[in-house]
């Protein structure tokens, strides 16, 4: 990398561009504890996202909460996001977009 005079972030920035290019989306969950993103192709349905998490979830879909992630961005943490009246819920034929930030809703 060095002899090319390359950089990891100018690779990060290839490696995103080449996924969306090939129709593939990011989105998030957030726990007390963790963040995770999932991998999902443009066009998925938020009950086929659940499904990408745990069979489990997607069998039981009643909803999904959504935050957008420029809401995030801007007001910076979930309960922010919720007090200024910005969290969407969502049902399963919502298609997701790049970088939402989902919680799913679902029986067990």
């Amino acid at each position: 990398m060095e002899t090319y005079g390359l950089k990891s972030l100018q690779i990060e920035s290839l490696l995103l561009a080449s996924l969306q290019r090939l129709g593939f989306w990011t989105f998030f969950t957030i726990g007390d504890d963790e963040v995770a993103g999932w991998g999902i192709r443009k066009g998925t349905k938020s009950v086929d996202a659940a499904e990408r998490i745990h069979t489990d979830i997607s069998k039981g879909f009643i909803a999904c909460e959504l935050i957008k992630y420029n809401s995030f961005v801007k007001l910076r943490s979930e309960s922010a996001v919720k007090s200024a009246n910005q969290l969407i819920v969502v049902g399963r034929d919502y298609l997701i977009s790049d970088g939402d930030i989902l919680n799913f809703r679902f029986n067990k």
